[in-house]
């Protein structure tokens, strides 16, 4: 056990400083492709450089930071304010989120607005600058680069990091957007549309899902494989739970061949994710593997945690139980 988390401590620091690299090797292609579509879509693209100036100035932009609240709890960029955008905003704004956006920005259309998410990975921010283009704001402006990239211009900055926090029963579950790496069978098991080349949690119709997180890398983690293939025998051959619940597993720190790799090596029967960066991980504040969560969807489709398991020496028949319990105790 020792070992594995020394392990898993090195591979953290290599993945960052992996993610790190790309960044600025990627750059200035990544922001030339930015600044075109930006372009046309009527607002402006910040380098890290041309953000520090924009912050100097007088008056000040509003910079909003389009995450989840538990990520920006976790870390933002200082002054930044807080207003989740997220896929589901793509094509319709909702009207309390319109109304909490205008009352944020306030009813000056010309003041400057900064917006910017998690990483260059991440396009919540290009759809909240769209949205503001649109409400008729004239000087919009986004920073693609991201909490990371701040992070990576401003070693130094600390001040306005917290402790992360552990999600746990009855937090939201980070909203993540998957590669599927699977063939037609997992598309359909999850019930996707054919050919469709990325997976959200929030669309996945069964009302529940077990989200397993491992490395390749982990021992304990291929009994945790072990374990949950006996759960998804069992679930396919309940009628009820199988009309109710999906599996799903992601590789945290793994590339998407090494979750092939994992997947045929192991004899996985249920879709295999990557999380080559570990950004879902790491947005549930955790450090350990291997684990899994449970998730239901709410009344508005977001995925709310409602078990936490973090141990599997036992049978897959513990956790069957415990899966049981929580979907048999849901309301009708």
């Amino acid at each position: 056990m020792r070992r594995t988390a020394v392990v898993l401590a090195v591979m953290i620091v290599m993945a960052e400083a992996t993610f790190l690299l790309a960044l600025r090797t990627y750059a200035g292609d990544f922001l030339d492709d930015a600044r075109i579509k930006a372009a046309d879509q009527g607002y402006a693209i910040a380098d890290s450089q041309e953000l520090d100036v924009l912050l100097g100035q007088h008056p000040t932009p509003l910079i909003i930071d389009v995450r989840p609240d538990y990520e920006f709890n976790a870390g933002h960029i200082p002054n930044a304010r807080n207003l989740e955008f997220d896929l589901g905003d793509t094509h319709t704004l909702n009207s309390d989120k319109k109304t909490r956006f205008l009352a944020l920005a306030g009813t000056d259309k010309t003041i400057p607005l900064i917006f910017y998410c998690r990483s260059v990975s991440c396009i919540r921010s290009e759809i909240a600058a769209r949205w503001a283009v649109r409400l008729g704001y004239s000087k919009v402006i986004r920073y693609p680069f991201g909490w990371h990239g701040w992070k990576e211009h401003h070693p130094e900055t600390s001040v306005a990091t917290s402790t992360v926090r552990i999600l746990g029963t009855g937090d939201r579950f980070p909203e993540c957007r998957l590669a599927m790496l699977g063939k037609d069978a997992d598309r359909k098991y999850l019930s996707m549309i054919p050919d469709n080349r990325w997976l959200t949690l929030q669309d996945v119709p069964a009302p529940y899902v077990l989200v397993a997180f491992y490395n390749s890398l982990c021992v304990d983690c291929v009994r945790q494989m072990a374990v949950t293939n006996e759960i998804f025998r069992e679930v396919e051959n309940d009628t009820q739970l199988k009309a109710r619940l999906r599996i799903i597993g992601i590789g945290v720190y793994n590339t998407k061949l090494e979750t092939r790799r994992f997947r045929k090596r192991h004899k996985v029967l249920f879709p295999l994710f990557s999380d080559r960066d570990g950004l879902v991980f790491e947005c549930l504040g955790q450090t350990k593997l291997p684990l899994a969560y449970l998730v239901r969807r709410d009344a508005a489709g977001n995925r709310i945690i409602a078990l936490v398991r973090n141990d599997f020496s036992s049978p897959g028949q513990d956790l069957l139980d415990q899966i049981r319990a929580v979907v048999d105790n849901e309301t009708p």
